[in-house]
């Protein structure tokens, strides 16, 4: 059987999380997913605020850890966001391109999507964003993308061939 890899941002984390029936669903795919230091990091500042789902969303990161490796290394390391041992110092030609595409559409601080783009097409995995302007950022600069609720619908088994879809 042919898989395909998917990294999730914390926006599809966060949706996952909030709905129980959304949690069964995306663990019953039994695809791989991946996340970065970056996603982790996100989840982790809304401890305080929303304790509940911060825990909901280590819970479903620990069930979908299928390796060691599922915490990817980011494919770019940028000042002020990069950990030592975390990240990678390939080009970033996708990171800047995003970067700017989101930053023309919203001023505000778009760096660690950018990087979650970049990593994602690095790592050649389709990126789950439920983040409207990074979708079409994405989609600008042709990463595979697809929203939370597309990878639900999109992937179901096809018996005849033994495929993911």
């Amino acid at each position: 059987m042919i898989k395909r890899k998917y990294m999730l941002d914390t926006c599809a984390i966060n949706h996952i999380v909030e709905d129980e029936s959304k949690i069964d669903l995306v663990l019953k795919l039994n695809l791989e997913y991946y996340v970065t230091y970056i996603q982790k990091y996100e989840l982790h500042a809304m401890r305080i605020k929303h304790a509940e789902k911060h825990s909901k969303a280590l819970e479903f990161l620990n069930k979908i850890k299928t390796s060691e490796d599922y915490e990817k290394p980011t494919s770019v390391a940028v000042l002020g966001v990069w950990r030592l041992g975390k990240s990678l110092l390939e080009d970033g030609d996708i990171y800047k391109k995003v970067l700017e595409y989101m930053r023309k559409k919203q001023k505000k601080d778009h760096v660690k999507d950018a990087i979650i783009a970049d990593s994602a097409y690095s790592y050649e995995m389709t990126l789950i964003t439920d983040d409207k302007l990074l979708f079409k950022a994405c989609s600008e600069f042709k990463i595979d993308v697809l929203t939370l609720d597309e990878l639900i619908k999109n992937s179901k088994p096809n018996k005849e061939s033994n495929l993911w879809i």
